[in-house]
């Protein structure tokens, strides 16, 4: 008899933590970043000669980016080597980049993995060999009328 409210103790202690492990887990599983393969996304570069937006649309292997003050526009490839991790590489630009840098954007990748998400953004690290890491965030765009 003495046990037996140990016992509904332990048993209430197993599922709550049953509980947490899956609601902790359920919005940050691998899988969610399927959601991000194809759409529009806004991304907002500050830098510092100014602020840059762009415009970003991603269809299967292809993305196009485009500056939203300037115009300037890249189409890349896009090769997903995971569930929240993929790679660019430069196709064409008309950003007005030195022919050193062209060089490296087209063949060198740059490699992004997925961090952390929700269904308005998603927050990602971009590296390039072994140049500094970028951690920022991506916006799902929900007006494509920004094209």
């Amino acid at each position: 008899m003495l046990f037996r409210p140990f016992n509904r103790f332990l048993i209430a202690i197993f599922l709550l933590t049953g509980v947490l492990i899956i609601f902790c887990s359920a919005g940050n599983n691998d899988s969610g970043c399927k959601q991000f393969k194809n759409g529009n996304f806004t991304f907002h570069l500050r830098t510092k000669q100014g602020d840059v937006f762009f415009f970003i649309h991603r269809q299967d292997s292809i993305q196009i980016e485009r500056d939203k003050i300037s115009g300037y526009h890249s189409t890349l490839s896009v090769r997903w080597i995971g569930d929240c991790k993929y790679e660019t590489k430069l196709i064409e630009g008309t950003f007005p980049f030195p022919d050193s840098i062209q060089r490296i954007r087209k063949n060198i990748p740059l490699e992004t993995e997925i961090l952390k998400w929700t269904k308005n953004y998603y927050i990602f690290k971009s590296q390039r060999a072994n140049s500094p890491a970028l951690i920022d965030t991506m916006w799902v765009d929900k007006e494509p009328a920004n094209k």
